[in-house]
């Protein structure tokens, strides 16, 4: 009589232990949008010569309006950038030789973010023709970036992270 007990009160020990782990639910943590990311591809030159990078923007959960500071090497010459019309309202400043160069993306009649992703502009540098073989940076800071949200019937511009 006591095994029978026991075997029942390990059966039923049994079926507890099962049912608490297989009704429990897991949950998965994510972020509520995705991060976006402004990146300068990396481009193969030749002294004397020009090259075009890209900047480009990916996870873009949605932006109105940005603002970003280029800065690059000495060794590099800026001679053209092109807006890839990707968003909207692009403002450049027009003297290449200040550093940083402020590039700024601002739609004022927008009432809906832009989530499209891809190459934001294109900017062509001239290679010193003496520059020794290395490599040479450009780099972008990121100093605003904003989408549109309604609240309550309202635009209001938010700030993404």
């Amino acid at each position: 009589m006591m095994k029978m007990r026991r075997k029942i009160s390990l059966f039923l020990a049994i079926i507890l232990i099962v049912l608490f782990f297989c009704g429990s639910r897991k949950y998965g943590v994510s972020a509520s949008t995705p991060m976006p990311a402004f990146t300068v591809v990396s481009e193969i030159a030749t002294a004397g010569d020009e090259v075009t990078v890209a900047v480009e923007l990916s996870g873009n959960p949605g932006i109105h309006s940005a603002t970003l500071e280029l800065d690059y090497a000495d060794e590099l010459e800026l001679v053209k950038v092109e807006d890839a019309e990707l968003l909207e309202g692009f403002l450049s400043d027009a003297n290449y030789d200040e550093k940083p160069l402020v590039l700024a993306w601002e739609d004022s009649l927008a009432d809906t973010s832009n989530t499209t992703n891809g190459a934001v502009v294109y900017l062509t540098f001239r290679m010193e023709d003496d520059v020794p073989e290395g490599e040479y940076e450009v780099n972008l800071q990121v100093c605003e970036v904003y989408r549109i949200e309604y609240a309550e019937g309202q635009l209001e511009l938010v700030d993404v992270e």
